[in-house]
């Protein structure tokens, strides 16, 4: 049984999700020069830092070490061309497993770009062994990241029960990754917080982009010989 839903159909609110989407990235941005110059703002956020700190363990921090490690830029990005060749074979798409890669790339990118607009510094109760970051805090990259992956999975997976399944421990690998972001000291809680509203903000635009404009310009459409159903929807009566 294949989804109907999602996919990679037209969105049917283009111009509605690409506002929604536009406004969110403003409010991101807005919110992130407002917590940068706010001093007492950032009191209070490295007060709730440095009590994270006092409760750290040493099997805490390995464990928030390797989450940093594992949604680096470097590695996530091969991570990303994994799950883009998994999704193009399972799917017998490579529609899909572009569309899948270049979400995240786009996604993740925001994060990067707000950054170096909003120029917030980082914490000071980082821990040693994680290594001093020259990058900007807000938003959360890592968490960035993370989510790219999740929103780009579901909308690029067929079958719906494993979309509610990514989407359940997608969420968890997001609410996880934002943790060990607070846990090592490497972000405020407003960093990792921002990241997911401002990864659902460019996907809100970049997502009917990608739908709406350029898969019709290149002559890509759920019908074409790479989107064309498998032999177990066939056998199912499914498909796109």
């Amino acid at each position: 049984m294949t989804a109907n839903g999602l996919s990679l159909r037209p969105a049917r609110h283009p111009f509605v999700l690409v506002i929604v989407g536009l406004c969110g990235i403003a409010v991101v941005a807005g919110f992130g020069f407002t917590v940068t110059h706010w001093v007492q703002w950032t009191t209070w956020e490295t007060g709730a830092l440095s009590a994270i700190a006092d409760s750290r363990v040493p099997a805490g921090i390995v464990l928030a070490a390797f989450i940093a490690w594992l949604f680096a830029p470097a590695v996530a990005t091969v991570l990303t061309l994994f799950l883009a060749i998994v999704i193009g074979v399972l799917s017998r798409s490579m529609t899909r497993a572009i569309v899948f890669a270049v979400v995240v790339a786009v996604c993740w990118s925001g994060s990067e770009m707000m950054k170096l607009l909003v120029q917030r510094p980082r914490p000071a109760v980082s821990v040693p062994v994680v290594g001093a970051s020259t990058s900007f805090s807000f938003p959360s990259g890592h968490t960035a990241f993370a989510c790219a992956i999740v929103i780009a999975l579901l909308l690029t997976v067929r079958d719906w029960r494993f979309r509610w399944t990514a989407g359940l421990l997608g969420g968890a690998l997001v609410l996880l990754v934002a943790w060990s972001r607070m846990y090592l000291g490497v972000h405020f809680p407003t960093d990792v917080a921002a990241s997911v509203l401002l990864t659902a903000s460019v996907a809100a635009v970049v997502i009917p982009l990608i739908l709406n404009v350029a898969l019709p310009v290149l002559g890509v459409t759920p019908r074409t010989a790479a989107e064309r159903p498998s032999a177990e929807d066939a056998i199912h009566g499914g498909g796109e």
